[in-house]
């Protein structure tokens, strides 16, 4: 009796489309900050992903780490206003037809940290760069302002600390 009940949920899951088994949505946004070359100490890390339905996770790593007691998650749900921000300022940017161009090395300043990201628009994955050119920094900066502005008031702390 069990087999044939087990039989019967193996048949039922492969008729299940394979997006219906997705475990995850796909990408709208990355963001990603760190404060550089800092003593151990001092050091964070933070990845931000916001998928397509709306999930943000958020890891903060302090001391270089990579993992375990070092890392810290945290998950949310997005609200379809935050979202939309976020579309709307990668569209508005252009940059999905003109990307960003990264500035040269004698224009990137040594030490201090980085703000960079992603966002998917109608399968486009838009870069947005660390240290773009001069003429790109503001239409790079408005759509990573975009999804900064997104990110729940109470992950707040784990993100400026």
């Amino acid at each position: 009796m069990m087999q044939k009940l087990f039989g019967f949920m193996i048949l039922a899951l492969l008729a299940v489309p394979g997006s219906a088994l997705a475990k995850d949505s796909p990408v709208l946004a990355t963001y990603h900050t760190d404060n550089c070359c800092l003593p151990p100490e001092f050091a964070h890390e933070i990845n931000v992903t916001i998928l397509q339905d709306g999930t943000l996770t958020l890891v903060r790593c302090e001391q270089y780490a990579t993992e375990g007691p070092g890392c810290k998650t945290r998950r949310a749900m997005l609200t379809e206003d935050a979202m939309v921000a976020i579309r709307a300022a990668a569209e508005a940017s252009g940059l999905a037809i003109d990307p960003a161009s990264r500035a040269p090395g004698d224009e990137i300043p040594i030490g201090g940290g980085s703000t960079s990201g992603t966002v998917v628009l109608d399968g486009v994955e838009i870069v947005l760069l660390p240290f773009p050119v001069t003429e790109d920094a503001e239409r790079v900066r408005s759509v990573l302002s975009a999804i900064r502005g997104a990110i729940p008031a109470r992950l707040n702390r784990f993100i400026e600390e």
